[in-house]
């Protein structure tokens, strides 16, 4: 269980840094700013806040980790290595640039 714990936590600081490692190296005016912090809030509500009551439990959080982390085990031996994290994370952004490419070629914008 401290294993599964480690690995949530690991994976929210990689999803919520994302939005802000950027800024971090480039100077980015405040609202830029502000408006990645919402969009990263908007999505970690998004995707973790499964029943929609605009908050998240612990359940609904263990429940997304581990539908995550099972994701990931490829070999299913309870472990996760940096070659599994690696495939999965490629595999996360190739099927994102899809669906944006897609929504682009039907004129809108992907989200």
């Amino acid at each position: 269980m401290k294993k599964l714990l480690m690995a949530a936590a690991i994976a929210t600081g990689v999803m919520m840094s994302s939005g802000t490692g950027y800024a971090q190296g480039a100077k980015i005016p405040d609202v830029k700013l502000e408006e990645l912090r919402k969009k990263s809030i908007e999505h970690f509500f998004k995707f973790y806040d499964t029943d929609g009551d605009q908050a998240v439990s612990k359940a609904e959080f263990m429940e997304v980790m581990e539908k995550r982390f099972a994701e990931m085990d490829q070999d299913a031996n309870g472990r996760v290595t940096t070659e599994e994290v690696l495939a999965h994370h490629t595999a996360m952004q190739e099927k994102m640039m899809k669906e944006r490419d897609a929504a682009h070629q039907q004129g809108g914008a992907a989200q």
